[in-house]
């Protein structure tokens, strides 16, 4: 099943009939909006809808200009940039590292959790099966390594977002309010290849 989105309007075709739909921007996440060559996963992990652009290859990190701290995976898979401003905490131990980006005053604190490491398990957000939540994901690729980028919204505008980094493990934030989720979309958005010894 394929998908084109133009002019509004979304072509669905299934390779027997196609069927044109108005286009609802609020189904898709921002940075699936203006993306070509999207395709729409017949049936998704998890049961719920899924939306993905097929192989997106993100930029490398010495080609872009990231100002702030820098944030590495494991193995330098890839790298995200914290504003300088931003109120930033971790944690280690022999073989993992935490970072904590917090949004909002103490007392009404959410946080942007990374956490890379050999032995860190895959990230999943605890509402994952919330069938009132609609979920979208997206693959990445970095030189031939790939990860999942998925998003939830629930009818209230609550927000969820987890980056599976392979071998790494994940930058996730869940179950949080609108503008914090903007705030930490645009940190997540900084992404970029690292160095990555072992990427092809």
């Amino acid at each position: 099943m394929a998908a084109i989105f133009a002019l509004g309007l979304a072509v669905v075709s299934n390779g027997q009939d196609t069927v044109t739909a108005p286009y609802d921007p609020f189904t898709l996440p921002n940075w699936l909006k203006f993306e070509p060559g999207a395709t729409i996963l017949p049936n998704p992990p998890g049961k719920q809808e899924a939306t993905t652009t097929s192989r997106w290859q993100t930029a490398s990190c010495s080609q872009v200009n990231r100002i702030g701290r820098r944030i590495v995976s494991t193995n330098q898979i890839v790298e995200f940039y914290i504003p300088t401003f931003a109120a930033l905490k971790d944690t280690s131990d022999i073989d993992y590292v935490e970072y904590y980006v917090r949004y909002g005053p103490k007392r009404e604190k959410v946080w942007l959790q990374f956490m890379f490491g050999p032995l860190v398990d895959r990230h999943a957000p605890r509402d994952i099966h919330e069938t009132a939540i609609r979920w979208t994901w997206r693959i990445w690729d970095c030189n031939g390594i790939e990860g999942r980028d998925v998003r939830g919204v629930s009818s209230g505008g609550i927000r969820w977002r987890y980056i599976d980094v392979p071998a790494g493990r994940f930058a996730a934030y869940d179950g949080v309010p609108t503008k914090a989720a903007d705030y930490f979309d645009r940190i997540l958005d900084t992404m970029c290849c690292g160095k990555c010894p072992l990427c092809k």
